[in-house]
């Protein structure tokens, strides 16, 4: 019989996938999983970071250039494309190491509110501000994918959207960094329970 300090939480993912557990002892939730996925993860974000890193900069100094005509606005949208998709990266990686399933029509956009909550499995990737931001960078993102009109740019929407890549940018730079302290905790608590 398993006394009532002994909680389980079993995360039911594809068999190809790392396993997550939580285990709650003591009032104190536990965590099961594999230190080398934990590490891999870690590099990811880390190496996320450099890129959001790189492509600040240079979307930075586009910006700050004014190029308001077809070919800026073609390359603005490619770089908050750039920005985005190294995001979403991040957030399927997490996903597939915590195993939190995200089987949606929709699953950029369940995958986005995904890693903006906390699960019994793991904390929240990216807090409120970085979520509304980044939604609305999705939503530039999937109009960039399929529109096909080149007069179809809005200049001022295009301002708007400026305003939630900088919101988002500091946000989710912090935010990478956070997870990365849980990740290291998680580290250390596998290392004091061996």
């Amino acid at each position: 019989m398993i006394s009532r300090s002994f909680l389980l939480f079993f995360l039911m993912v594809e068999p190809a996938r790392p396993v997550a557990r939580a285990f709650v002892i003591a009032g104190r939730v536990r965590y099961n999983i594999d230190m080398k996925t934990v590490e891999k993860l870690r590099v990811e974000i880390e190496t996320a970071i450099e890129n959001l890193d790189e492509i600040n900069a240079r979307f930075t100094t586009f910006l700050g250039k004014g190029q308001r005509d077809l070919d800026g606005a073609l390359l603005f949208s490619r770089y908050v494309e750039l920005y985005y998709n190294r995001l979403e990266t991040v957030f399927l990686h997490v996903k597939a190491a915590f195993g939190n399933d995200v089987e949606s029509t929709q699953w950029h956009k369940t995958l986005l509110s995904a890693m903006a909550k906390d699960t019994p499995y793991r904390k929240r990737l990216i807090g409120d501000a970085a979520f509304h931001a980044l939604d609305e960078l999705r939503g530039f993102r999937h109009f960039v994918r399929y529109n096909y009109r080149l007069d179809n740019y809005d200049w001022d929407r295009i301002r708007v959207i400026t305003e939630m890549y900088e919101k988002s940018y500091t946000n989710v730079v912090a935010d990478f960094r956070a997870f990365i302290e849980y990740l290291d905790a998680l580290s250390s608590q596998d290392d004091t329970d061996g």
